[in-house]
């Protein structure tokens, strides 16, 4: 039998967004004593359905969950936990995005929320009724931690691929469209309205307008991208499609351009470092060039008005050639290093000095049940008939009322690339703790186990 251990299930929606800095965070527990189980939603979820004891902490990537998926998963835990990664710091206007993350009812069954800043747990606390306020933290994100130049020793391998297969200079633009064809606009619409919370016809019409005015904003960038692209003393562009996106219609769209390359592999941040800088619409990703002491700049003509996020307010702005040449050709200004600025930063980002690790890991030992022995038996369990049969039938009953056709059809495999192995989790792990204190193994697909290692201790 196993030694008796904390469990922490913390499941990947979007590898490139999450994989890396919830190993930063798993490493950090594992370090405290903790079990952790990092893997893909289908894999871990399926591992804490089949489990014996009821014991664990499951830590949840954001919004989205149904009543019955927090209510079947709390009769397997002793607490589910929300770690944010969709309320960036980015966002315009927190509140209205915060209401519907969470449909009603599911709360009741989430021990703590845990956002990136004080602005957005404040609002948080605003809208979010059905919670005990002071069950809401803002302890900052491990993906901010990972950013700082501290931990770019991760990357230095991709960096280094990267630009041997890119050996010209070249500037990222990280594409949040969201919408790159009009069959993704139609989805999109209707998969909102179907899902979570109830919405109201002034919700579904705002989102109508803005999807359409982004897809219309795709289609003005392809005709922007042509004209910069003709500028001979600008670098090279990498497109990096947000995962949402129809890539093949990225390809489509610029196959006409060479000196224009659309690549969605891996996590953005090695392409990041290895660029010459940001160009970005207000996404999250310019917050990382901050943090990562790369140069931003933001595109006034494509961006929304009233878009004033830090994302857009610390970056340059930029609107043409001429603009764009100015800005990669000008030494960089860290805001990091201005006080108007840090102190703006400091209201959206708990962890710009300190990390979040700490806090985090030792907050969800509190929330957490008694120590249990690791069965291996537990990742070959099959479910019961009964189970078996009630999820077929449920199957059956969502297929009459058409569930699939509401679904956006984007792939799991842009979410989840290649998937979670024990060889690039080890490579991860060894790149972000050399000194290496731990038990990895993989006892079944798309999800990894870390413990500590008492003889490394």
């Amino acid at each position: 039998m196993s030694e008796l251990r904390k469990e922490f299930y913390i499941p990947i929606e979007i590898k490139a967004r999450e994989f890396y800095s919830q190993l930063l965070l798993g490493g950090r527990i594992a370090l405290k004593g903790g079990r952790v189980f990092i893997g893909s939603k289908y894999a871990v979820d399926y591992f804490i359905e089949n489990k014996k004891h009821k014991h664990g902490t499951y830590l949840y990537k954001g919004g989205g969950a149904s009543i019955s998926k927090f209510k079947s998963k709390i009769k397997k835990l002793s607490s589910i936990a929300v770690l944010d990664q969709e309320v960036s710091p980015a966002i315009i206007e927190y509140s209205s995005f915060i209401r519907h993350r969470f449909v009603k009812g599911s709360l009741k069954y989430v021990s703590r929320l845990y956002y990136v800043g004080e602005v957005a747990r404040k609002s948080a606390k605003d809208v979010l009724t059905e919670i005990n306020p002071d069950l809401i933290k803002a302890f900052g994100w491990p993906r901010i931690d990972l950013w700082k130049p501290k931990y770019h020793k991760v990357w230095h391998k991709e960096v280094q691929g990267i630009k041997c297969r890119f050996p010209q200079p070249f500037l990222l633009f990280t594409s949040d469209f969201g919408c790159t064809t009009q069959k993704q606009v139609d989805e999109f619409i209707l998969a909102f309205e179907k899902r979570g919370t109830k919405k109201s016809e002034q919700d579904l019409v705002a989102l109508s307008e803005r999807l359409n005015n982004n897809f219309q904003s795709f289609k003005e960038f392809i005709a922007f991208l042509e004209t910069i692209s003709a500028e001979t003393q600008l670098p090279n562009i990498i497109v990096r499609p947000h995962p949402s996106e129809d890539h093949q219609a990225w390809n489509r769209a610029i196959s006409h351009l060479p000196n224009v390359h659309c690549v969605y592999e891996g996590s953005v941040s090695p392409w990041l470092l290895a660029s010459e800088g940001l160009i970005h619409r207000g996404c999250t990703s310019a917050i990382e060039a901050f943090f990562s002491r790369k140069k931003a700049a933001v595109l006034l003509d494509f961006i929304e008005p009233e878009n004033t996020s830090i994302s857009v307010t610390l970056s340059t702005p930029i609107n043409d050639s001429k603009s764009i040449l100015n800005w990669y050709q000008s030494d960089h200004i860290d805001p990091l290093l201005d006080s108007a600025s840090l102190n703006v930063i400091e209201q959206h980002v708990s962890n710009i000095e300190k990390e979040s690790l700490d806090s985090i890991s030792h907050d969800l030992f509190m929330i957490n049940g008694k120590e249990v022995a690791f069965l291996e038996s537990d990742f070959n369990r099959q479910p019961s008939i009964a189970v078996a049969l009630y999820k077929k039938v449920k199957n059956k009953i969502l297929s009459l009322f058409n569930r699939d056709k509401y679904l956006p059809t984007y792939g799991k495999t842009s979410k989840m690339q290649d998937g979670i192995n024990l060889a690039e989790s080890d490579h991860i792990l060894r790149a972000i703790y050399p000194d290496y204190p731990f038990y990895l193994r993989q006892p079944a697909k798309n999800i990894i186990i870390i413990e500590p290692n008492e003889s490394a201790i």
